[in-house]
């Protein structure tokens, strides 16, 4: 292998973390908006569980997203958990 094909891998495997990102950000909010829905339907509340279950949602995939691209540091004290 040359040096251009190694580097062109190496770089193919980091970023292919970060390929399912929206799909792990539109799927959090889909469950978190149908959850609400389904609440708002069996307790006749219907926009009051929609938005919580829809801010749930996004709030999640915002996290998702947040810890993939920056991942927490190791520290000495969390090592052993």
């Amino acid at each position: 292998m040359t040096e251009d094909s190694q580097s062109l891998k190496k770089e193919a495997v980091t970023v292919s973390g970060y390929f399912d990102l929206g799909l792990r950000f539109a799927l959090a909010i889909i469950l978190g908006t149908g959850g609400g829905y389904w609440l708002d339907l069996k307790f006749h509340t219907l926009p009051l569980f929609l938005i919580i279950g829809l801010s749930i949602g996004a709030t999640a995939g915002f996290l998702t997203i947040y810890r993939t691209v920056f991942p927490p540091k190791m520290t000495k004290e969390n090592e052993g958990e």
